[in-house]
C-alpha cells in the first residue's frame, strides 16, 4: 500500500533532500544516407518519488514529487515535451515535496504540497508554470501543514489538505481557494480532518473528501455551493475508509476511489469506489478486492477511465495495480512492475492513446526509491 502522501491519521512525509539529475535518454543510429529516428523516452527514474501527474496534451505533461539526495527531500518537477522527461528547476532549492499538480492549459499549470522542517511538514507550499518557468506563489496564506491536491475550473483552483496536528496544533482540513487572482483560506464545517482530494464541476460548485485524524479513521465528503463546504452522506462512509481520489467525466459523471483498512496482526487494505450519476452516489465494485488500494482516478475522453495504485499487505511487498473503467464496471489490466516493489500515486489521460501514470519502486539492490512513470499508448502499458 502506498503511504508517501498520508498514512495513517497523519501526512507521511520522507526523509527526502537535494534534486538529483538523471535519467534515462534515448539513442539513435544511423546508417549510411538515412537520418537516424530518436524514439520518445518514456521513462525518466532518479532517487525519488513521484505523487501526481497531469497532462495537457500528448506533447505536453508534468510529474511532481519528491527527490532524494542529501538527507532531506527536496521538490521534484518533471515535464513531458513530447519526446522525452527531462526535470525542471524548481524556482529556488526547495526543501520540501509536491504531492499533486493540475494543468488548466500547456501555460498554465499548479503544483501544491508542504516544506519540509526536519522530518516534518512546513506550510503549504504552492509552485505555478506559465510557460517558460515555474514559480513560488508569494500570495498563498502561510498556514502550517501540507496540501494534498489541486484542481481548477475556469478561474477558480482549489488546494486542500491538512494540518494533521502539526506545530501541536489542531487536527484541521485546510482549502484554499484562488479567485479573482487571488488565494484565500476557506472555511470547512468539519475538523480533525485530513482533505485528500478536491474536484471541481463549475464554477461554484467542487468536491473534497478524506478521511478523520482521529479514530475510528471514518471517511468524509464535502461539497461546495458557492458559499460554504458541508459535508454529505455517501455509501461508504463508515469505519476505516480512506477516500484517495476523484475524478470528474462527461456530462456531471464522477468516479471516486480509495481503500479500507482491515485491521488484524497486519493492516491489509483492499480497494473501493463510487460512481456519482449526476443526483447520487452509488458503490461500484473493485476486482481482486484484497490486498489493493487505490491512489488516484482520471477520465479519458469519452467516458472511460483509469485507476491505479498498488497490491500488496504493506510497504514492502507491493505491485503495480491498473484498472480500467469500461463505463459500467471496473476490470483489471496488465501493469509492468519494477524491480521488486512498485506502486502508483498518480494518472492522468488525453486521449484513448495516451495516459500516463506514476509513483516509485524500491530497488532490490539498495533498497532505495526510484521514480516510476508507465505510459499507455493505447494498447498496453509501458
Amino acid at each position: 500500500m502506498r503511504t508517501s502522501k498520508l498514512a495513517g491519521t497523519a501526512l507521511a512525509v520522507g526523509v527526502f533532500c537535494l534534486l538529483v539529475a538523471g535519467g534515462i535518454g534515448g539513442t539513435g543510429s544511423a546508417q549510411a544516407a538515412v537520418p537516424s529516428v530518436r524514439p520518445a523516452v518514456t521513462s525518466f527514474s532518479i532517487l525519488g518519488n513521484l505523487n501526481g501527474v497531469a497532462a495537457a496534451s500528448a506533447s505536453a505533461a508534468w510529474a511532481v514529487g519528491g527527490a532524494v539526495g542529501c538527507g532531506n527531500q527536496c521538490t521534484l518537477l518533471l515535464q513531458w515535451n513530447g519526446t522525452r522527461w527531462t526535470q525542471v528547476k524548481s524556482p529556488r532549492p526547495v526543501s520540501g515535496m509536491l504531492n499533486a499538480v493540475y494543468a488548466a492549459s500547456e501555460d498554465d499549470v499548479w503544483a501544491v504540497g508542504c516544506t519540509v522542517n526536519g522530518d516534518q511538514p512546513g506550510n503549504v507550499l504552492v509552485m505555478h508554470w506559465n510557460g517558460r518557468a515555474w514559480s513560488w506563489q508569494k500570495d498563498v496564506p502561510d498556514v502550517p501543514g501540507c496540501l494534498l491536491s489541486v484542481a481548477g475550473s475556469g478561474n477558480n483552483v482549489w488546494a486542500v489538505g491538512g494540518t494533521a496536528g502539526f506545530h501541536g496544533g489542531d487536527y484541521l482540513p485546510l482549502v484554499l481557494h484562488r479567485t479573482g487572482n487571488r488565494w484565500y483560506l476557506v472555511p470547512t464545517a468539519v475538523s480533525e480532518v485530513n482533505l485528500n482530494t478536491v474536484v471541481a464541476t463549475g464554477a461554484n460548485t467542487a468536491w473534497a473528501g478524506g478521511q478523520g485524524n482521529a479514530y475510528p479513521l471514518d471517511s468524509v465528503l464535502l461539497r461546495w455551493s458557492g458559499a460554504m463546504w458541508q459535508p454529505v452522506s455517501f455509501p461508504l462512509e463508515g469505519l476505516e475508509y480512506y477516500l484517495s481520489a476523484i475524478a470528474v467525466g462527461p456530462s456531471g459523471t464522477m468516479l471516486a476511489v480509495g481503500y479500507r483498512y482491515h485491521h488484524g496482526s497486519v493492516i491489509v487494505p483492499y480497494g473501493i469506489s463510487m460512481r456519482w450519476n449526476g443526483k447520487t452516489w452509488e458503490t461500484v465494485a473493485v476486482p481482486y478486492p484484497k490486498d489493493r488500494s487505490l491512489s488516484a482516478v482520471a477520465f479519458i475522453p469519452g467516458g472511460t477511465a483509469w485507476a491505479v495504485g498498488g497490491v500488496g499487505p504493506n510497504d514492502i511487498n507491493n505491485t503495480t495495480l491498473i484498472l480500467r473503467w469500461t463505463g459500467t464496471a471496473w476490470v483489471r489490466v496488465w501493469s509492468p512492475n519494477v524491480d521488486r516493489n512498485g506502486a502508483l500515486a498518480g494518472v492522468a489521460a488525453t486521449s484513448a492513446s495516451n495516459a500516463w501514470a506514476v509513483g516509485e519502486y524500491i530497488a532490490s539492490t539498495n533498497g532505495d526509491p526510484y521514480t516510476l512513470i508507465l505510459h499507455w499508448n493505447g494498447k498496453s502499458w509501458n
